[in-house]
């Protein structure tokens, strides 16, 4: 009996002693969201949140860190109460390795491929020249509000219905990055492919499953000391089966993108910045960019379709697919804490064919592959590391030949307190 009691005491003493000595952070933040839109009618969304995190240092190879929140939205008269189960999830590190392991934001080197909250593991290795990650997940247990996984219609109509969970999806990957170009400069690598695990039985007639992976080759560094760069590009490769209908279609589909930012050594500090993107897309053989009805002659799907919603605007929130635009901005800093940003985002087809958000239908548009032109200005205040606030406006300029409405505009404000 004394020896059991013995050993249950040491085990309780191996379990609180690393406890005991465990360091303990936490913090949140709270910010606040208001706009005003033309777009259909004019309307006013606001959205208020607050965010939790704490973060359990045990030793370098083992943590915890966990974070939640809640979301207040008012939008087109309706209140939603959105809770937010953010990440929960053990990580570690030394000079070599590193790993995740539970509910974790995932992000590629590159942060052009692919970012979601997803349930799962990732390990890393690197030394001085070579970083490499893999992993896998599976989103389908996220809450739809707090993920960014929808690829097929099936997914976003599980979004219109306010489906309580996300798209179910597993996702597998490995990347590498090479620090083997001059301005501390890389070559980066990735492959992620992604398997659609909605239910056959679920399916109605039109509708499909979209299996895909994708290949992302990438350039990112400086150009001596006033010109810093990204360039990227992505191939997608697939199937999309709908079973209700016994039709099978390829994917083949792809992006790519520059982003350059110049900073001047000047008075009020100005920053250039251009972002160059390019998506596939589909004729009108697809008659809506989320692909709701794709017409019988249709063998091959060319539409870019990433698997972390992406999108490009203030106005409009234009997803990729379809979509080549030039975003041209310049920042100023009067003094410190504060800076005005002008931009300018020109937006284009890649074909004639269905975009996503914009009003353009075969019917009322022409064969023009120019959509129009956004031009907004945000005035950003920041007196305090944990505190800022933004004040931005902007007005979509359509070509009027393809796009249905007329100069459409939006203001807001934003403010964020870290504590």
């Amino acid at each position: 009996m004394m020896k059991k009691i013995f050993v249950l005491l040491l085990l309780t003493a191996l379990i609180l002693t690393p406890l005991s000595s465990a360091e303990f952070e936490w913090g949140g933040i709270f910010q606040n969201t208001t706009s005003g839109s033309s777009v259909g009618d004019w309307s006013l969304t606001q959205v208020d949140s607050i965010s939790l995190w704490a973060d359990l240092s045990f030793v370098p190879l083992f943590n915890l860190k966990f974070s939640a929140g809640y979301r207040l939205k008012y939008s087109n008269e309706t209140l939603s109460h959105i809770p937010e189960f953010g990440t929960f999830y053990a990580y570690g590190s030394n000079d070599r390795i590193s790993y995740k392991a539970g509910r974790f934001t995932l992000k590629d080197m590159n942060n052009n491929l692919f970012s979601t909250t997803l349930d799962g593991a990732e390990f890393g290795w690197r030394n001085q020249k070579i970083a490499l990650k893999t992993g896998t997940g599976f989103t389908g247990l996220v809450f739809n509000d707090n993920s960014s996984v929808a690829m097929t219609s099936v997914d976003f109509q599980a979004i219109s219905d306010d489906a309580l969970l996300a798209s179910p999806r597993m996702a597998e990957y490995v990347e590498a990055a090479f620090y083997i170009l001059p301005g501390d400069g890389s070559l980066t690598a990735a492959f992620l492919a992604q398997q659609d695990l909605w239910a056959e039985n679920t399916l109605e007639s039109e509708e499909g499953q979209l299996n895909s992976f994708f290949i992302n080759l990438g350039l990112k560094g400086r150009l001596g000391n006033a010109l810093f760069y990204n360039l990227y590009g992505t191939v997608q490769a697939g199937s999309y089966n709908m079973p209700v209908d016994d039709r099978s279609l390829d994917v083949r589909a792809g992006a790519m993108g520059l982003k350059v930012d110049i900073p001047l050594n000047l008075g009020l500090k100005p920053l250039i910045s251009v972002d160059l993107f390019y998506s596939s897309g589909d004729k009108w053989s697809r008659t809506d960019h989320m692909g709701s009805l794709i017409e019988p002659v249709v063998s091959v799907l060319n539409q870019y379709t990433p698997f972390t919603m992406t999108s490009k605007g203030y106005v409009y929130s234009v997803g990729a697919g379809n979509q080549i635009y030039s975003d041209i901005s310049l920042s100023i800093s009067p003094f410190r804490g504060f800076s005005i940003v002008l931009e300018s985002l020109t937006l284009f087809r890649a074909v004639d064919g269905p975009v996503s958000e914009l009003p353009v239908s075969e019917e009322i548009s022409d064969s023009s592959l120019y959509l129009g032109e956004e031009i907004s200005l945000a005035l950003n205040f920041k007196p305090l590391s944990d505190l800022g606030f933004q004040i931005r406006g902007g007005a979509f300029i359509p070509n009027d030949s393809v796009v249905a409405e007329g100069v459409q505009y939006k203001i807001g404000g934003f403010f964020s307190l870290s504590f």
